[in-house]
């Protein structure tokens, strides 16, 4: 009998190989049944304490992989870019067990995005807590990789509430720094963005929903997700981006790698101008 290679196995483990200038550490291990997965995490072989670090995470929810190949593209191909100024902690894919599954949650049901910052025993919330608590680092930048559905329904929200174009979600308590807009209008001609009003009762502005000012869902605003715990200990500016599962996943993948640049290029010509001795 021919023995199933899992999706993890075709689509991440590969790219691992294909790395230059990282380290890949496996923070933990999960195990469902008779099967288990790695948490991994990729970091800039070149690391000095006073260079701007960002962080990017994919594949929180198994169900949205354009975050987990544009993570993984991200330090296969485009990370060079920006390693004069910036070093870099990658988590590709926090959820493979709901990866392989092609679900949301991971195979023990577990949504992990509304698990974070409240003690979880869930595995994968305590391998990254863990681990960002050991290192005691601040983040210049975060950036958590999402995707909608146009099937989804759940937390009181139907199949009409799912956006058909992108956007993001900026969190940054100093108005001036915020540059969701410059991402959004980088975005190619003819690319869709959500413009509506409200996107799951946020404020939308033409694709940004900006927090805090913009947070009006009750489910968010109990500060349970990835990246609002992050803003909350270990960085001044995190984003969430969101792409619709229904594009190819080229364009899905192109449109987090046009953001991802945009924000990036923004730290590093703010750390060349501030030196070596910047800090977040």
């Amino acid at each position: 009998m021919t023995k199933v290679v899992s999706r993890f196995a075709r689509e991440v483990e590969p790219k691992l190989s294909q790395l230059k200038g990282c380290s890949v550490e496996q923070i933990a291990r999960v195990d469902y049944g008779d099967e288990n997965w790695p948490i991994l995490c990729i970091r800039s072989a070149c690391w000095e304490a006073a260079r701007p670090t960002m962080l990017i995470s994919g594949g929180l929810h198994g169900d949205e992989p354009a975050g987990v190949h544009a993570a993984l593209a991200f330090v296969v191909s485009a990370q060079r870019e920006f390693d004069a100024d910036l070093q870099f902690v990658v988590f590709p894919c926090l959820n493979p067990s709901g990866f392989d599954a092609g679900t949301l949650q991971t195979q023990s049901g577990a949504n992990l995005n509304r698990l974070f910052g409240i003690g979880s025993a869930q595995p994968e919330v305590r391998a990254v807590e863990d681990w960002l608590r050991t290192q005691a680092r601040r983040y210049r930048m975060t950036f958590d990789l999402h995707e909608v559905r146009p099937d989804y329904v759940g937390e009181g929200f139907t199949e009409q509430n799912n956006p058909r174009g992108a956007y993001l979600y900026e969190t940054v308590s100093d108005g001036s720094d915020r540059i969701g807009r410059l991402m959004i209008d980088a975005l190619p001609a003819g690319r869709p963005v959500c413009d509506w009003p409200t996107i799951y009762n946020d404020i939308n502005e033409a694709g940004v929903v900006s927090y805090p000012q913009g947070r009006r869902n009750e489910i968010y605003a109990q500060g349970t997700s990835l990246d609002a715990f992050l803003d909350r200990h270990y960085t001044g500016h995190a984003f969430t981006f969101e792409t619709p599962t229904e594009w190819s996943l080229n364009d899905r993948v192109d449109t987090q790698l046009t953001f991802l640049k945009v924000a990036l290029g923004h730290a590093a010509r703010e750390a060349a101008v501030g030196g070596r001795s910047f800090r977040p």
